[in-house]
């Protein structure tokens, strides 16, 4: 529930935005996507300031970019559901490499 909820945080301000750019603004739809996605993403990786002890380089250059790729799958379905299976198997797969590495005795931190 709660990666649905990540991804309802992300994919609401990015409509919002992308209304924003495009009816307000009049861009092209394209430029509009775009500014949406980045902006998306930059706020959904200011949302982990705290989580990553007000670090501003890891939220913006690795939450913020690991955000832009799970976005796609929203950009090119526009279902939150393929977003949030990406998510899912995102975390998932980052699990299973640390528990593995630590299993092999690798230090991980």
């Amino acid at each position: 529930p709660q990666l649905l909820g990540e991804e309802l945080i992300t994919i609401i301000p990015f409509i919002a935005l992308l209304t924003f750019f495009s009816v307000r603004c009049g861009l092209s739809r394209k430029v509009a996507i775009l500014g949406a996605w980045i902006g998306s993403a930059v706020l959904f990786g200011l949302l982990h300031l705290p989580t990553y002890q007000w670090n501003l380089g890891q939220v913006l250059l690795i939450i913020g970019t690991a955000r832009l790729v799970l976005t796609v799958p929203y950009l090119i379905t526009k279902n939150i559901w393929s977003s949030t299976i990406a998510h899912v198997a995102n975390d998932w797969l980052i699990f299973a490499v640390v528990l593995v590495a630590g299993a092999a005795g690798l230090k991980v931190s």
